[in-house]
């Protein structure tokens, strides 16, 4: 059964490897830069980010996290819009 909960500071490192892994899987190509402007630490600052202002959740399997999903909430055009980067949201 998959579970999904609120993510916490202790799966940081497992977010942020997923995220890497879904973006050589799926978007790296010559056309997309090597990996993210910034790298890594983008990422993790990102998703720590979303944490600490409780805009992220993770799916898990056996204990093992098999998604996530973290999302910043901004002002667009006078109304709240929450932005999902693609990269790094699910593996199965």
């Amino acid at each position: 059964m998959i579970n999904i909960s609120a993510m916490k500071e202790e799966n940081l490192s497992d977010a942020v490897a997923l995220w890497i892994c879904q973006f050589n899987r799926h978007c790296y190509c010559n056309v997309f830069p090597n990996f993210i402007d910034g790298g890594q630490g983008t990422v993790k600052s990102y998703i720590k980010e979303q944490i600490d202002k409780g805009n992220a959740i993770i799916a898990t399997k056996n204990n093992t996290i098999v998604g996530f999903i973290a999302w910043l909430y901004f002002d667009f055009h006078g109304e709240r819009t929450a932005f999902l980067p693609v990269a790094g949201h699910a593996v199965y």
